[in-house]
C-alpha cells in the first residue's frame, strides 16, 4: 500500500489554511487499476487535488447563467438564388464553399433595453426585476421577430451575455417556433447556458459553476500521472482506484501546479481566493498567460523594483541589464470577478499578477551581484521558489 501520511499535511506547513489546488507527490497505492504492474516515481506519479482542482481540470460539461440578449435568424434565400446555387454546384463553378452563406442569410435581432444592473438587496431585485416585465413588451426586438414568418426560416440560435459583456451563440432545441418562443419568453432574462468544460481555451477558465462558497479544504481526490514511453496520461482516481474520468490534456496538470506555486508566493492572489470562499466577490474568470509581454523599458517599474533604483545608484547599463531581464520569463495570471460595492450593486473587475521566473534574473546575479542581493532582500527566498510576483495591477470591465 501507498504512504498512509495525510496528503496535504504539506498544505497545512505552508499556511494554505483556505484554497489549494494541488498536493507534493504521494505514495501511490500498487493495487490501484491504473498502476499494476508500473514502477512507482519513474512511470506513475500521484498528487491530491482540491475540488477546485478538480473542477479546473474536469472534461465534464458545466453549466452558467448568462443573460438573453437576442438573436440571430437564418432565412431561406428566394428560390432564384437556390436554383442558381444548385446550378453552380452542378457545373462545379462555385466559388463560394460556404453553402450556407449562399443558401441561407442571416439576421440579427438584439434587445434595446437599458441593461438593468442586477443588486444583492433582494427588495431592490424584485423591484428591477418587475421592471424589466414591464418594459420587455415594448423592446423592439420582441415586435421584429414576434412577426417573422417562421415557414421561411432555416433555424435560429439565442445570444447570450456574460457578465463581462461577452456575447456567443447558443444553438437552442426544438423546432423553430419553439426557438423562437423560448427567445420571446426570455428576452433580458437569465438562462442556463451549457459550456463544453470549465476550461474554455487553453489556459483559460470559466469559474462560475464552482462553488467557492462550499469549498472544504480537507476534501481531496486522486490525480493520477502514468509514463507510457515518456507520454504522460493523467487521471482522477475514486477512492476505490477505480478512474472517475481522464485528464484530456496535460497542460492542464501543468497549470494548477503552476497556480499552486503562485500561492505559496502571492499573498495577494491568496487573499483574492480567500474573498471568493468568503462570498465577498463572485469569480468570473481565470486565465494563465505565458507569453505576457509587458515592456518595463516603456512602462513604469514594479515597485520593488523601484524602490531597489531609489535606494542604489545605479548606471544606465545596469538599469538596462535590469530591464532587460524583467522583460523575460514573465506570466501573467489574470482573474476577473464581481465584487460587491458599498450600494450592494457588482461591476466587473480584473487582477492581473504577473509572475516572474527567477531564471531570468540570472544575468544580474552574475554581473551585478551586489544589487542581485538588494533585489533578494525585496522578494524573498528566491533560490528556493522558481517564481515571484513581480508585478500585480487592476482595471474595471465595462464599468455600470
Amino acid at each position: 500500500m501507498g504512504n498512509t501520511k495525510n496528503p496535504i499535511d504539506h498544505i497545512k506547513r505552508k499556511g494554505l489554511h483556505g484554497i489549494w489546488l494541488i498536493s507534493d507527490k504521494v505514495g501511490p497505492d500498487a493495487s490501484d487499476e491504473v498502476t499494476v504492474g508500473r514502477k512507482f516515481g519513474d512511470q506513475v506519479i500521484e498528487y491530491r487535488i482540491s475540488d477546485f482542482a478538480k473542477y479546473l481540470i474536469n472534461p465534464n460539461p458545466i453549466e452558467v447563467v448568462n443573460t438573453l440578449v437576442g438573436c440571430k435568424i437564418f432565412r431561406h434565400k428566394p428560390a432564384a438564388s437556390q436554383f442558381k446555387y444548385l446550378m453552380r454546384k452542378y457545373f462545379k463553378k462555385c466559388i463560394n464553399k460556404n453553402v450556407d452563406a449562399v443558401y441561407a442569410h442571416e439576421e440579427t435581432y438584439l434587445s434595446e433595453l437599458i441593461h438593468l444592473q442586477d443588486s444583492e438587496d433582494p427588495d431592490l431585485q424584485m423591484h428591477i426585476n418587475k421592471m424589466k416585465e414591464l418594459l420587455i413588451p415594448y423592446d423592439t426586438i420582441v415586435e421584429k421577430i414576434s412577426g417573422l414568418d417562421t415557414d421561411k426560416i432555416l433555424d435560429t440560435t439565442a445570444i447570450v451575455e456574460d457578465p463581462e459583456d461577452n456575447r456567443s451563440h447558443v444553438v437552442l432545441k426544438g423546432t423553430v417556433d419553439e426557438k423562437i418562443q423560448f427567445i420571446l419568453n426570455n428576452v433580458q432574462k437569465k438562462v442556463g447556458v451549457v459550456l463544453k468544460s470549465s476550461c474554455l481555451d487553453n489556459g483559460l477558465f470559466d469559474m462560475r459553476g464552482f462553488d467557492f462558497e462550499s469549498f472544504d479544504p480537507k476534501k481531496n481526490s486522486r490525480l493520477r500521472v502514468v509514463f507510457n514511453n515518456d507520454q504522460p496520461e493523467a487521471h482522477v482516481l475514486t477512492p476505490a482506484g477505480k478512474v472517475e474520468f481522464n485528464v484530456s490534456d496535460i497542460e492542464l496538470v501543468k497549470c494548477i501546479i503552476f497556480l499552486q506555486m503562485s500561492l505559496k508566493t502571492n499573498e495577494k492572489i491568496k487573499h483574492l481566493f480567500g474573498e471568493c470562499i468568503k462570498g465577498a466577490v463572485k469569480p468570473l474568470k481565470l486565465m494563465l498567460n505565458k507569453k505576457l509581454e509587458i515592456d518595463y523599458f516603456q512602462t513604469d517599474l514594479p515597485n520593488i523594483y523601484q524602490e531597489v533604483f531609489e535606494a542604489n545608484n545605479i548606471s544606465k547599463t545596469a538599469k538596462d541589464i535590469i530591464l532587460k531581464a524583467l522583460n523575460q520569463k514573465q506570466v501573467g495570471i489574470l482573474i476577473s470577478y464581481l465584487p460587491k460595492t458599498s450600494h450592494g450593486k457588482y461591476r466587473s473587475e480584473t487582477s492581473v499578477y504577473v509572475m516572474h521566473d527567477i531564471k531570468a534574473l540570472e544575468p544580474i546575479k552574475a554581473i551585478l551581484p551586489q544589487l542581485y542581493s538588494e533585489i533578494d532582500k525585496k522578494i524573498g527566498a528566491l533560490e528556493k521558489d522558481k517564481y515571484y510576483l513581480m508585478d500585480s495591477m487592476k482595471g474595471y470591465n465595462n464599468a455600470k
